[in-house]
């Protein structure tokens, strides 16, 4: 409500006294269009601004710590990466550390694909995992400025990039480690470089931007396989579609080459990483796990699969809750609910629906543009396929989204002419909303971000108590249980890629099934200091065997 109070407010300042930000407009205008008239330093300095907004906001806030399963999985991966392996041989005891989103058989890493690992890799490498979040967020920035070069006038891709750069939802992206920058800047060098191609206006070298095409193809092959080929597939069907129209196929022989080579790289590496994680090279890691722990399908036609044995009560029952979703979803109330609740997901990327207003620009800005219109056909077909997982959170759409950029832009631009009684209404009224922005997008990071220090984000209890048992230098086995209301989305038993090395090591008790089920695990591990902690009734960790420590009724 506050927050449409403010839009309200700017609109009516516009409207009644649109002179008052004329001026400043205009000079803001004139500043954007000096600085965009030299495109690359603009694109360094856009990438350097997002590091220095992130390096900067780590003075106020807490480096992030881990809390979904995705991230846990993705620092896995990277510190596998970082020992100098795609892999790490399965333990012996590997049934005690069995969980969320990491295969063991027949090795051990996360079901992930290699990109995002592979930056929070170089990160760890530098002491600080979360610094390659942050240079993929650089890199994401710039590759949005580098494509909304060939979509907009100089100075409102300049003006747009400087919104992504603090844009809430990436933000939060850059402040996770499961992050989502990759894909988005992958998708914008492919969307910068189908433009270049097509149209006929460009003067852009035809190899150069293969090479861009192709590199946005392949980092895409290895953040988001199915999210990216969807969108490639569709990118590259209307750049035919547009130089056979044209009769510009020339274009396509000249670009056609750096793309196939860098696009069949990326493929013969892919294809490598799969046969030493899953001895399979046409088995990617993602679908061994899926196959191997999923009780639900990954598309939405798909029929529900066989339910798989589990060997532990929390992952079971996660499971079964998401193979009743997946059932819901096939409905089709079930189907109706879920979508608008996957539409409700991208509301950040609008700054809240602050940016609203200027679609209503959206029906002269398609009926003058035919890139508009193409714009639009790409993303509707792209959302849509990728939006038939059963699973869609907003970093899914993330290739996707430069071309909401390009919309934004388009539309601040036709909105900026609007005229009232020949008055500069529509400069003011743009002015005054992408201040908004920006303030709604610093506002919101960073209350959210002090909230979760706070205690909304459980990782940081989960840092604390690791610290504090590896404070003194001894090794230490801390055997996690559950109550039965245990928040399934909150899994403790999460470990580095070397087992047998790790100062803190988490696993589960296995006393539910036998008396004796942790035997083998305590005579491997009788060297370090055993505990017990239910994360659901202690604050801390209990010592095994003490009375403090017994199994609790009810505990899985």
């Amino acid at each position: 409500m506050h927050l449409l109070v403010c839009v309200l407010a700017v609109a009516v300042v516009a409207m009644c006294w649109p002179s008052s930000g004329m001026r400043w407009a205009a000079r803001l205008g004139a500043m954007l269009d000096a600085l965009a008239a030299r495109r690359a330093a603009c694109v360094i300095g856009i990438a350097i601004l997002s590091l220095l907004y992130s390096f900067g906001s780590n003075l106020v806030l807490k480096t992030p710590a881990p809390r979904c399963a995705d991230e846990f999985g993705y620092l896995l991966e990277a510190d596998t990466f970082a020992h100098g392996r795609l892999m790490t041989a399965t333990h012996p005891l590997w049934r005690y550390f069995e969980t969320f989103h990491e295969i063991f058989q027949p090795s051990h890493t996360a079901k992930f694909p290699p990109a995002q690992g592979a930056a929070i890799a170089f990160g760890q490498l530098l002491h600080k995992p979360i610094l390659g979040v942050w240079l993929t967020t650089a890199f994401a920035c710039a590759a949005v400025l580098w494509m909304l070069f060939a979509w907009l006038p100089p100075r409102w891709a300049l003006a747009v990039s400087l919104l992504v750069v603090f844009n809430p939802q990436i933000a939060m992206w850059n402040w996770t480690y499961w992050g989502g920058s990759i894909a988005l800047g992958a998708g914008a060098l492919l969307l910068g470089g189908y433009r270049r191609i097509a149209d006929p206006a460009s003067d852009a070298c035809p190899i150069g931007t293969g090479v861009m095409m192709g590199i946005g193809m392949a980092i895409l092959a290895v953040s988001r396989p199915y999210e990216g080929f969807v969108l490639s597939a569709v990118v590259m069907a209307v750049l035919l579609f547009d130089l056979t129209s044209a009769h510009r196929l020339s274009v396509l022989l000249k670009a056609a080459p750096p793309i196939i080579v860098i696009v069949a790289a990326a493929g013969a590496f892919i294809l490598h990483y799969n046969k030493v994680i899953t001895g399979n090279p046409l088995l990617m890691p993602y679908v061994l796990y899926e196959r191997t722990y999923d009780a639900a399908p990954l598309f939405l036609w798909q029929k529900l699969p066989a339910i798989p044995d589990y060997r532990h009560a929390a992952m079971r029952d996660f499971y079964l809750g998401a193979r009743e979703y997946a059932a819901y979803q096939q409905t089709l109330s079930g189907f109706i609910c879920s979508a608008i609740g996957k539409l409700e997901d991208f509301g950040l990327f609008f700054w809240s629906a602050i940016p609203l207003i200027f679609f209503l620009a959206v029906p002269g800005a398609l009926r003058d543009d035919r890139w508009l219109r193409r714009a639009l056909f790409i993303a509707l077909a792209s959302a849509a396929a990728i939006s038939m997982s059963n699973y869609v959170f907003n970093h899914y759409e993330a290739p996707v989204l430069p071309l909401l950029f390009v919309f934004i832009g388009a539309c601040m631009q036709r909105v900026w002419r609007w005229r009232l009684r020949n008055r500069p209404t529509g400069a003011t009224l743009v002015a005054g909303l992408a201040i908004l922005m920006l303030l709604y997008s610093f506002g919101f990071f960073f209350i959210r971000q002090l909230k979760n220090q706070r205690g909304a984000n459980w990782g940081f209890w989960r840092d604390r108590l690791a610290a504090s048992l590896s404070a003194d230098g001894h090794k230490n086995l801390v055997l996690v249980r559950y109550s039965r209301n245990h928040d399934l989305n909150q899994e403790w038993v999460y470990n580095a890629a070397d087992l047998d090395s790790a100062p803190v090591l988490w696993a589960r008790d296995m006393r539910d099934t036998s008396p004796d089920a942790n035997r083998e695990l305590l005579d491997a591990f009788k060297d370090r200091t055993i505990w017990v902690f239910n994360p659901d009734t202690d604050a801390k960790p209990q010592p095994y065997g003490s009375a403090a420590a017994a199994a609790k009724p009810g505990s899985i």
